[in-house]
């Protein structure tokens, strides 16, 4: 019986079981998978994949380690469709709070508890539109004055859930064109070309004639209401590439709206103490470095590490052939860590625009213009971070400290502070693990009582106090 008590000692990974009706999804489906911003919006993989067993219409999957409260939606096949809860929160729904009630609507769940949905819908009633018959469109772009170096080049859009890898383009002649055929139902969506899935891709500027704003985001746009072929269009262009090859996607007007130009990244650093220190009294930072869409949210690579050349704590770096307006935000160390700029925001901040207020908040600035910013804040540092106590004499000795901050007051008595022990020191404040007890003969451990037997008494008193913390 005692045995079986420790099978009580182990630990279960949080649990979140989704739980969706299909009645009101489209005929002919195969795959039903859940997605969210837990697994950057993937397509259905073995682990969200969910399955009927029962032959209800109810498909279920449970999604471990999960944390907090879960962003998610529904798709089906790969995202050949997806929920649309819009129309729902525009009547007054509320099960998918995350929406701007014109472009996206999503679910929340608490993780570690179980959804009861119904696809498409909030209430279970399946009134949306009946399917249109989709057609056939094809996208084709050039990118012979690209001169970077790519392997894959990709269409993203509304279309198919911004997937990143999935929609390949080809190039069957060799020729530098690369196309796509994809079938839509008429409508208008957003799209742009990507090279390596998100590795690298297209950025306009607000305004441009080939593209729609929606939420900060720069996208192409297309009206579709028949099949198509679409114009063949310059890589990061509204137009045709001019030919000169000469790698700036078209250059001037054709080039994203704006001409290339050198940007100026000034970030103060005290915040995250100086380089060469600690950060939160853990990392070493080596490296400082700006990144953002515009290199595929790249790391330090040379080109963009940021160096303090009179060390007055303030890095610094020019980064040229920067267009438009530049989304962006600073890094330590590969990522180590980097700014989280959403509380600023949430506070009312204004230095990072770019930003749902929850999951994400980017700085921006004009290409061709100077920033300077402060490392994690958006205003002037008040991080006490790399202050304290530097004399290890006192209790209050902090080994991560680099500034006295006048903080040591009391002074370390080592020695044994536990009054049961054989050599306890009142005066101690530190325990310097010297401390010794006397033994009591143990040579019926489990008698508890004491009686001299061991009954069902001595058993009732272990499972009294079994989980109770010893100090």
């Amino acid at each position: 019986m005692l045995a079986a008590l420790g099978l009580f000692g182990g630990s279960v990974s949080a649990q979140t079981t989704f739980n969706v009706d299909m009645t009101c999804a489209p005929e002919g489906f195969t795959d039903v998978f859940v997605t969210g911003p837990w697994c950057g919006w993937c397509a259905n993989d073995v682990y969200n994949t969910m399955t009927d067993d029962d032959g209800d219409g109810i498909y279920s999957v449970t999604v471990v380690d999960l944390t907090g409260t879960v962003e998610y939606k529904y798709a089906i096949n790969g995202f050949d469709d997806q929920e649309n809860l819009i129309n729902d929160m525009v009547d007054g729904a509320t099960c998918a709070p995350i929406t701007d009630f014109s472009g996206y609507a999503n679910r929340t769940t608490e993780a570690n508890s179980t959804t009861n949905d119904a696809y498409g819908t909030c209430d279970g009633t399946c009134n949306d539109a009946a399917p249109v018959d989709q057609v056939d469109v094809t996208f084709q772009v050039d990118l012979n004055d690209y001169a970077g170096a790519y392997g894959t080049v990709n269409l993203n859009g509304s279309f198919n859930g911004w997937c990143g890898a999935c929609a390949a383009m080809t190039d069957a002649n060799a020729d530098g064109v690369y196309d796509l055929t994809v079938s839509v139902a008429p409508g208008t969506y957003e799209y742009k070309f990507t090279l390596d899935g998100w590795t690298v891709q297209e950025e306009f500027t607000d305004g441009d004639p080939c593209t729609s704003t929606i939420d900060g985001f720069v996208n192409r746009t297309v009206d579709i209401t028949a099949a198509a072929t679409l114009p063949v269009v310059c890589y990061n262009s509204c137009d045709a590439c001019d030919g000169a090859g000469d790698g700036d996607n078209g250059g001037g007007d054709d080039g994203g709206g704006t001409d290339p130009a050198t940007t100026t990244f000034n970030v103060d650093m005290s915040c995250a103490t100086e380089a060469g220190a600690t950060l939160n009294g853990a990392t070493e930072i080596t490296e400082v470095f700006v990144t953002g869409p515009w290199c595929g949210w790249c790391a330090a690579d040379g080109y963009n590490v940021l160096i303090d050349a009179d060390g007055d704590g303030i890095f610094s770096v020019e980064i040229a052939d920067l267009t438009g307006d530049v989304e962006y935000k600073y890094g330590i160390n590969g990522f180590n860590d980097q700014e989280q700029l959403v509380d600023d925001m949430v506070d009312g901040g204004t230095c990072a625009p770019i930003t749902d207020f929850f999951g994400y908040a980017n700085r921006q600035i004009s290409a061709g213009s100077t920033a300077n910013d402060v490392f994690g804040s958006c205003s002037a540092c008040e991080d006490s971070a790399g202050t304290g106590c530097t004399d290890p004499a006192y209790v209050e000795f902090d080994p991560y400290a680099t500034t006295d901050d006048g903080s040591c007051g009391t002074l370390a008595v080592y020695g044994c502070p536990y009054d049961a022990a054989t050599n306890y020191n009142p005066q101690a404040n530190v325990d310097d693990l010297s401390c010794e007890f006397e033994l009591v003969d143990n040579s019926c451990p489990a008698d508890l009582d004491g009686d001299g037997s061991v009954t069902t008494t001595d058993l009732l008193s272990f499972l009294a106090s079994f989980g109770a913390n010893c100090l």
